[in-house]
C-alpha cells in the first residue's frame, strides 16, 4: 500500500469513530501519557492542537501548565512549523481552513534556549507503526521540525505518537525524508 492509500484508509477509520468515544478515548491516551517517562522527564511540552476527527491531547496542555512545564502549541510560519508558549485559553482559538486551532500569534515564539533540556513532542499523524513509522497528512511539517530539533545541541528530544489504537498498523510506506517517532500512546497501550 502506498502512503496516499494508507491516508484515505485511516482517515475512513477516523471518521468511523462517534466524537464521544474520540474524546473519552482521548482522555485514556492522555493518562496514559502523563503516567510515562517521557512526561515526567519533561521540561517543555510541544503538543498539537487537535483538528476535527483527530484524538486531541488537550488534556496535556492543560497538565503541562499545572505543573509549571513550559506548553507551546504549532504554527505554521513561512511554510514551517513554529511553535508559540502557550499564553491563553485553547478552546477559543480561532482554526484555520482544516479545522485546526491556531495559536495567536501574539503569544511568545518558543525557541530552544541555551543549555540543556528534555523536549516531549506530543505528535500527531494518521497512523503509526511498530517500527516507529509515522504517516502525516503529507505535508512534511513535522519531518521538516523534528529533523531540525533532534539536530540542536542539548535539546534532548522525545516525540511521542499520540493516537488511538486503530492508528497502529503492521507496517506504513516509508522514505527518507520521514522522520519516525520514539514511542507511541495510545487509548489501549504504550510502545516504545
Amino acid at each position: 500500500m502506498d502512503k496516499a492509500a494508507a491516508r484515505k484508509l485511516m482517515k475512513a477509520v477516523l471518521a468511523g469513530i462517534p466524537v464521544a468515544d474520540l474524546e473519552s478515548r482521548s482522555a485514556l491516551a492522555a493518562a496514559r501519557l502523563l503516567a510515562s517517562q517521557w512526561w515526567r522527564e519533561a521540561d517543555v511540552v510541544l503538543a498539537f492542537l487537535a483538528m476535527p476527527g483527530e484524538p486531541d491531547p488537550r488534556a496535556v496542555v492543560s497538565a503541562a501548565h499545572a505543573e509549571g512545564k513550559t506548553a507551546a502549541a504549532p504554527l505554521i510560519v513561512d511554510g514551517a512549523l513554529s511553535f508559540r508558549v502557550i499564553a491563553g485559553d485553547t478552546k477559543r482559538l480561532a482554526r484555520d481552513t482544516w479545522g485546526i486551532p491556531q495559536p495567536d500569534p501574539s503569544w511568545p515564539a518558543w525557541v530552544p534556549g541555551p543549555g540543556p533540556a528534555n523536549v516531549l513532542v506530543v505528535t500527531p499523524g494518521l497512523a503509526f507503526d511498530a517500527k516507529m513509522h509515522r504517516l502525516g497528512r503529507g505535508r512534511g511539517y513535522y519531518d521538516r521540525f523534528l529533523a531540525r530539533l533532534r539536530a540542536v545541541p542539548g535539546i534532548r528530544c522525545t516525540a511521542v505518537a499520540f493516537c488511538l489504537d486503530e492508528q497502529v498498523v503492521d507496517h506504513l510506506p516509508h522514505d527518507a525524508r520521514d522522520q519516525g517517532v520514539d514511542a507511541i500512546v495510545t487509548d489501549r497501550r504504550t510502545i516504545g
